[in-house]
């Protein structure tokens, strides 16, 4: 089977067959078919490896993940049976000289789930500029969110009002909304305190995860000022609490200046709590104030019906 593997149309069988046989001498010949011309070859080998379960084989199926998109599910597998093996390999690996390991690393330990992970995740979420190690802290990210681990909250709010490129950013949000509900209280505090685009991309992701103790917090920014507006009115329409529908309506009738695209975000809110939040803004549109001299007021209870939708027409 050594020999067939090395030689011959049969070399994909030939490893698929070691596997099965449990031939621990094959580790090393499978190991240099992981660089096979073919790619069922390349793919077979893994496997195999992965049955076999030779701590040798953890450093070539970790190169594999991070160089071979056509054996890379296949190499992830087998790294899953080698267990708290591969894991300690995984964590060396974070920090590699080849960046495409250290990213590959990070996807691996999130989908293996082992706690002992989370404190080097971090430290790789950390490291560096965010343009420099894009593709590592968004896989350390994103490898978080997946662990689930509350030590990984502060960090990753951190990042995500912090950072510097959108797409690190955007990966902690995700991250963030997969730990959901115990995110949240850091969220708020973000909210509370944050300036620009911390309390924009802070308020964005408590509307994502959706939880109502955000709700007080978000008025209060109403309350403050414009700078979030839109921002906040999406983020109150996905929670859907009813305290936030006369504090919107309030917005547009005493802010008539606002833009075009804050006023549509406000009433698309509105619209989302259904028969009350577009009753509520046709009550107000149809008073008295500033509101009425905006030639787009008609507009708003437009956006709001549509939002609403069927519910419009339930009794």
């Amino acid at each position: 089977m050594i020999k067939a593997l090395n030689t011959g149309p049969t070399r994909g069988d030939a490893a698929v067959a070691l596997g099965r046989l449990g031939a621990t001498e094959a580790v090393a010949p499978l190991i240099a078919a992981l660089r096979d011309p073919d790619v069922y070859v390349r793919q077979a080998a893994a496997w195999s490896l992965g049955l076999l379960a030779d701590a040798s084989a953890v450093p070539p199926l970790i190169d594999v993940l991070a160089h071979d998109d056509a054996v890379r599910e296949w190499a992830m597998t087998a790294l899953q049976a080698f267990g708290a093996a591969a894991v300690e390999q995984l964590l060396l690996a974070l920090r590699a000289g080849d960046p495409m390991v250290r990213r590959a690393s990070a996807e691996a330990i999130g989908r293996f789930g082992d706690g002992q992970a989370v404190e080097p995740l971090i430290a790789a979420l950390r490291s560096g500029s965010d343009f420099g190690n894009r593709d590592l802290k968004c896989a350390a990210a994103d490898a978080l969110g997946r662990l689930g681990d509350a030590r990984a909250i502060a960090p990753l709010v951190t990042v995500l009002t912090t950072g510097d490129d959108h797409e690190v950013r955007a990966a902690c949000q995700e991250a963030l909304c997969r730990i959901g509900e115990p995110a949240v209280e850091a969220l708020v505090a973000a909210v509370r305190s944050g300036q620009g685009l911390a309390g924009y991309t802070a308020t964005e992701t408590l509307g994502r995860i959706g939880d109502a103790r955000a709700v007080e917090p978000l008025l209060q920014l109403l309350h403050d000022g414009t700078q979030y507006l839109e921002s906040v009115a999406v983020a109150l329409g996905r929670i859907g609490d009813p305290r936030a529908i006369s504090p919107l309506v309030d917005a547009l009738r005493n802010l008539p200046w606002l833009a075009d695209d804050t006023r549509s975000a406000v009433a698309t809110a509105l619209g989302g709590f259904g028969r009350p939040g577009a009753v509520a803004l046709l009550e107000a549109l149809h008073g008295n104030g500033a509101h009425r001299r905006r030639e787009f007021a008609d507009r708003d209870v437009a956006t709001a019906l549509g939002a609403v939708g069927s519910a419009a027409s339930t009794p």
